[in-house]
């Protein structure tokens, strides 16, 4: 689920996601959630940048295999981010043109029986690529959720299976019940 596509194969360029309000129910079913495209599978991505509130009711009530993977750019990403950017004047970030931004509320409220992994991140929930200067400003909450299966949650990414350079995060992460969570 994105606003913009469930699944990307193309270019993203010079695109502004403002998501005024949501709320999802979901239950018996693996989603990807992301505040651009659910899945990012290749193409070029240029100036992206998504903000507004993600509200994420009932994620799960069953042990049959889903998985939950939610971010405000992209829920599951599959394709190299890079993005460069300069700095000026000390730790003073310059942000230029080709930059992806998300700047979003997210919150998950789940069921306290769930057994399945859950994979949030600012920008992106689950990477198995290479992700560089992105840029977060977002407040992730996350309640009642059984921490018998992984529940793993990051300011920018929240699951990455490759490199990440070069990416900042400031915001908030509230997890009650989460068994990893760092920014």
């Amino acid at each position: 689920i994105g606003a913009l596509a469930g699944v990307n194969a193309g270019t993203l360029n010079n695109i502004n996601v403002k998501i005024k309000s949501s709320n999802i129910n979901i239950a018996k079913a693996t989603i990807y959630l992301g505040g651009v495209c659910g899945v990012n599978n290749s193409g070029e991505i240029k100036n992206i940048y998504t903000s507004g509130k993600l509200d994420i009711n009932n994620l799960f009530n069953n042990t049959d295999g889903t998985k939950a993977l939610i971010g405000g750019l992209f829920g599951e990403n599959n394709t190299e981010i890079d993005l460069e950017f300069k700095l000026f004047g000390g730790s003073k970030l310059q942000i230029f043109e080709d930059n992806y931004n998300s700047s979003i509320t997210i919150n998950v409220v789940g069921d306290k029986n769930n057994t399945q992994p859950i994979y949030i991140g600012g920008a992106i929930g689950y990477t198995n690529n290479r992700a560089a200067g992105i840029l977060t400003n977002n407040k992730i909450n996350v309640t009642e959720l059984n921490t018998s299966k992984r529940i793993i949650v990051g300011g920018v990414i929240g699951y990455a299976l490759s490199a990440i350079d070069y990416c900042f995060f400031s915001g908030s992460l509230l997890c009650k019940n989460s068994n990893i969570v760092g920014g």
